[in-house]
């Protein structure tokens, strides 16, 4: 009930957007949770299926998991959450090192007390999309990548902000992910710069 009045209240403060909310016992499994339901779901998790709902992800879903770490899973026959529950503490330990290690273990059982903090200071600005159907058109995705290029420079003129460093991810239903960045030789808020 309360999901649903703050899904009709960011409806109404925002005209009409709407937006995907995930609840679970822990910022993880709640991240998830939205990332399940999108465009303009509602997702709850109950307490105690945590486990078995990530086990047949991909290890890549994991807070952490980027490129490098994932690469180095896979080469050990890591694919899937359940993979990773497989090992032990040790065994991750000695591939990804202790801090990592300790962190991926955690998380590969849903246990995750990082707090949730309300407000915090901006170190991006983004825009995400998220499709009902694969965009593959690359005229489209370039149409897509001038808006959202153009919406970030809005939001950085109206912060009074510049970047030099412009990244673009995407993430496919596997939950795969690619990032690519490149960092600029000044700072801008230019669109035109940004999608480039």
């Amino acid at each position: 009930e309360a999901a649903a009045q703050l899904k009709a209240e960011v409806t109404r403060r925002t005209n009409g957007l709407t937006a995907s909310i995930g609840i679970g016992t822990s910022k993880f499994i709640a991240k998830l949770a939205t990332e399940l339901d999108k465009p303009d779901g509602c997702r709850i998790v109950a307490a105690g299926t945590e486990i078995d709902l990530i086990a047949p992800m991909s290890v890549r879903a994991i807070p952490g998991v980027g490129p490098a770490t994932g690469e180095r899973l896979h080469r050990l026959g890591v694919r899937t959450i359940a993979d990773l529950q497989a090992m032990s503490l040790a065994e991750l330990t000695r591939e990804v090192g202790k801090a990592a290690g300790a962190g991926l273990h955690e998380l590969a059982f849903a246990r995750d007390n990082r707090p949730v903090v309300a407000e915090r200071e901006a170190k991006s600005i983004s825009v995400e999309d998220t499709f009902e159907h694969d965009e593959r058109d690359a005229a489209r995705l370039a149409e897509l990548v001038d808006r959202d290029a153009a919406e970030v420079a809005s939001r950085m003129r109206a912060g009074r902000l510049f970047a030099r460093t412009v990244t673009l991810t995407v993430r496919r239903p596997d939950f795969a992910t690619w990032t690519r960045s490149r960092t600029l030789d000044g700072a801008t808020d230019r669109a035109e710069v940004i999608a480039r």
